[in-house]
């Protein structure tokens, strides 16, 4: 699969995939991460969070995850998988923080946990 070159130039196109981590990994088992990565991820989660105040329906994944990728760009020095382990744990946080409607949480969540590290790979790939 084809991805951007970077997150903030969309126009250069290469042949490097993506490799998102599974949904039983996470950033803290990507290498090289430190404080200040981990320290980006719950500050974008709660930002994001904050925003879903009003409730969080199945249609605002899309919109978690492209706001997720979008935030990658502050990592400029770190790797593609690093930026998709970042994008994944931020979502992670959000379902985590949220409550999903008409299904419990415990039954909803590690569902919707399944498809996020694809759909990141699709957005980082898409450019979003």
């Amino acid at each position: 699969m084809a991805s951007t070159d970077g997150l903030a130039d969309n126009s250069k196109e290469t042949s490097e995939s993506v490799d998102v981590p599974n949904e039983t990994s996470g950033l803290v088992d990507v290498p090289h991460v430190d404080d200040v990565v981990k320290s980006l991820t719950e500050k974008t989660a709660d930002q994001i969070l904050l925003r879903l105040k009003d409730g969080f329906q199945f249609g605002d994944i899309l919109g978690v995850i492209d706001d997720a990728v979008l935030a990658s760009v502050h990592l400029s020095g770190f790797s593609r998988e690093v930026k998709a382990a970042f994008a994944v744990e931020v979502v992670n946080r959000v379902i985590d923080g949220t409550d999903t409607p008409w299904l419990p949480d415990f039954i909803a969540d590690p569902l919707m946990k399944l498809f996020i590290p694809r759909l990141v790979a699709w957005a980082m790939t898409a450019g979003c």
